[in-house]
């Protein structure tokens, strides 16, 4: 990948270029098409993109475009804190951000192997959170959710069983300031946590104290009177 990546930074030979807000880059199309479905198309003949070609990305944030374009290249890209505001605010763009803003471009552009990394990088970017950080995953579970469509189950799917699967953590994250919050913004992930929960719940009458109870987890303890055995 050196040679692709000497291409990107002298421009050599582009063909194309990319426009964002006040920022362009110079890329070589055949590059672009053969990763994505969406410049492919759009290098195609009778797109208006074909004739200029410059393909224009205003929507996007300049640092995440720079970020896809570097995939493209390096088929990697930096998930360091970016110093770019998000849109309508002034947070900066954690690494989890980061990593959610590179899957829904994935998903956008049709570039199915930026999903990919993007699912690894953030896998590893959550279990790399400290304990008292987990505030900053609560922070992108919306925009997991209103970034992908409903037929794309990749992240979405991540975010659900990540804090399931590791140990003590979905105690820490229920217990956070924002936790309801975000199960009231986000019904899906709500839903998505209660679909694997839910068959793991367990509970009945107690014997001694006579209760209806939860029964403490994998055991048959009663959950109001913590006595083992007690639920039948």
């Amino acid at each position: 990948m050196k040679g692709f990546t000497r291409l990107l930074e002298s421009g050599e030979d582009a063909d194309l270029k990319i426009e964002c807000k006040a920022t362009s880059w110079a890329v070589h199309s055949l590059i672009l098409r053969t990763q994505s479905t969406f410049f492919d198309a759009a290098c195609r003949a009778g797109f208006k993109e074909s004739q200029s070609r410059i393909i224009k990305l205003q929507d996007e944030l300049p640092d995440m475009v720079d970020k896809m374009i570097s995939y493209f290249y390096k088929l990697n890209y930096f998930d360091d804190q970016v110093a770019s505001p998000r849109q309508g605010g002034t947070d900066l763009i954690s690494p989890l951000d980061t990593h959610v803003t590179m899957y829904a471009m994935g998903d956008k552009f049709g570039i199915v192997g930026l999903k990919r990394l993007a699912i690894e990088n953030f896998e590893a970017a959550f279990d790399s959170l400290e304990s008292t950080n987990l505030d900053l995953f609560l922070q992108v579970v919306p925009q997991i959710f209103s970034s992908t469509p409903d037929t794309d189950d990749g992240l979405r799917s991540l975010s659900v069983m990540l804090p399931l699967t590791r140990k003590g953590c979905y105690k820490r994250l229920v217990n956070l300031p924002d936790f309801r919050s975000v199960i009231l913004k986000t019904p899906q992930f709500a839903w998505g946590l209660l679909f694997k929960i839910g068959p793991r719940v367990d509970g009945g009458k107690c014997n001694y104290c006579k209760r209806y109870a939860f029964a403490n987890a994998a055991s048959t303890r009663c959950g109001s009177c913590n006595v083992a055995g007690g639920l039948q």
